[in-house]
């Protein structure tokens, strides 16, 4: 489940820094970062599930799991922050007299990452809301009925959002051919499957 989890966060991560929407690949530097992040967040997340079933108590567990959820989250909204201003700033450019296949995409753009940026803050609350609900003794198979539930219309919604589409030749800042969408497909891929794999592991664990 945890691994899941991490492809949907670095899912997010490559949607906040651009990835296949405002350009078609990152910096080395860039990848670097996101990759290191997401494996230290792997791996202190499996640190914390061992302490707290050895030495850690309650409380320290959840303070220490907000925290960390709390810093990749951060991480996220930052360089969504950072885009979704660098598209915004662009657009300010528009005039009525610009030719369609230039200010429809770019507006389009603005409107996928107003879009991303409240569906991301939906999962992050969301979040929340669940860790809130274990600690009040709700019994787990609601929890995780309203879980499962909201994260797929969340996922499915960003799916739908970045789904596949040729909107324009401009559409990457750069000249592409339809070929060059092949990207795009990952993208959604890095949001279906996990989400459908999350949903049917933590239904075989409901029925056990």
């Amino acid at each position: 489940m945890l691994f899941i989890y991490i492809v949907l966060l670095f899912g997010y991560w490559m949607i906040a820094k651009g990835w296949t929407i405002t350009r078609d690949n990152l910096t080395m530097e860039e990848w670097r970062m996101v990759i290191v992040s997401v494996a230290l967040f792997y791996m202190f997340s499996s640190i914390l599930e061992v302490l707290y079933s050895t030495i850690l108590s309650n409380t320290g567990y959840w303070v220490l799991v907000t925290f960390l959820y709390a810093s990749m989250y951060a991480a996220i909204f930052y360089n969504l922050q950072l885009e979704l201003y660098k598209v915004h700033f662009h657009t300010s450019f528009l005039r009525p007299t610009m030719a369609s296949n230039i200010t429809g995409p770019l507006r389009e753009k603005y409107f996928m990452y107003q879009c991303f940026l409240g569906l991301v803050a939906a999962s992050f609350i969301l979040e929340i809301i669940c860790h809130v609900l274990v600690g009040t003794g709700v019994p787990y198979y609601i929890i995780l009925s309203f879980y499962e539930i909201i994260s797929l219309v969340i996922i499915g919604s960003i799916g739908w959002l970045f789904r596949p589409r040729e909107l324009s030749p401009f559409f990457f800042m750069v000249p592409v051919r339809p070929s060059d969408a092949r990207s795009r497909y990952v993208c959604c891929v890095c949001f279906y499957i996990p989400g459908v794999l999350l949903t049917l592991k933590n239904i075989y664990v409901a029925k056990q």
